[in-house]
């Protein structure tokens, strides 16, 4: 298995290579069915992924595979992060 340096991807990045729209993957963070972002900022408005904890299988953007997740590996998402709409 080829492993990458860990990136962080910020939301378009992830939305292309998920293939979910914005809404569709905080409704899956919310779930526990998706990784949630890490703070940027000290605001919580900017936020990215690690690219670690999202992975297309065969550079599909329409399947997405997660990483185990488990209580502690489960980032908190910022208040922020999840009322901004848009």
């Amino acid at each position: 298995m080829n492993h990458q340096p860990r990136r962080f991807l910020r939301l378009p990045e992830v939305k292309h290579q998920v293939g979910l729209g914005r809404t569709a993957i905080y409704q899956k963070i919310k779930a526990g069915e998706f990784p949630a972002p890490y703070p940027l900022s000290k605001n919580g408005r900017a936020v990215a992924w690690a690219s670690d904890q999202i992975e297309t299988p065969g550079g599909n953007p329409a399947r997405i595979l997660l990483t185990k997740l488990t209580p502690a590996t489960i980032p908190k998402p910022t208040a922020s992060s999840n009322t901004r709409s848009g």
